[in-house]
């Protein structure tokens, strides 16, 4: 047994009250994989989702009457949407007007493909009765955009490769995305407002 399959049966028998602690020992295994299958079809879901959404949503595609070559498009536009400093591909520049000036001003994860794949993804996998609090939306919303991260860094390189979209390869992205919704939008009033507005 893995360290991370230790952790996991752990934390299953930690959840059992103590009445139910025999029982879990004995059937562990069921246990283990009643919770670890969603969790594939939900992770499966998302990378899914976003493989359709990011070609449109990212502008990878280019027209057939363009006259330019798609790889080095893809090529110049995807490093810096995929930059971890400064995490591009989850913003939408969005129009602003205030007092007769007009500003773009950019908000994190409100960028379409970023909800394109929320949405689809939930919906598709069948759990959007299961959204009922502010800790899913982040979840769903940081799956999403580690989702994106994943299908954009398939359309790096100049040929188009295939990347599994998992949760061990792609828990850092993930934990940084969710750190911003934690500890930068939740914390600052004026993004917490808008994220109130944005997810409601």
């Amino acid at each position: 047994m893995t360290m991370k399959q230790d952790t996991a049966h752990q934390a299953l028998l930690d959840s059992c009250s103590e009445s139910m602690q025999g029982w879990a020992v004995q059937h562990l295994g069921t246990l283990y994989k009643m919770i670890t299958v969603p969790i594939m079809d939900l992770l499966s879901s998302f990378g899914n989702a976003a493989h359709a959404v990011v070609p449109q949503a990212y502008g990878l595609c280019l027209s057939v009457w363009s006259d330019e070559d798609e790889a080095a498009h893809k090529k110049a536009l995807v490093p810096d949407l995929i930059d971890e400093t400064t995490l591009a591909f989850i913003y939408e520049e969005i129009l602003s007007l205030n007092n007769n000036n007009s500003e773009t001003v950019q908000y994190p994860f409100e960028h379409i493909g970023v909800a394109d794949t929320a949405l689809d993804a939930v919906w598709v996998a069948g759990y959007g009765q299961h959204v009922n609090s502010v800790e899913a939306i982040s979840n769903i919303l940081a799956t999403s955009g580690a989702a994106i991260f994943c299908r954009l860094q398939e359309h790096s390189d100049s040929i188009q490769r295939s990347i599994n979209f998992s949760a061990a390869a792609f828990k850092q992205i993930y934990n940084k995305l969710l750190l911003l919704i934690m500890g930068t939008i939740k914390t600052t009033l004026h993004l917490l407002e808008r994220w109130n507005k944005y997810t409601d």
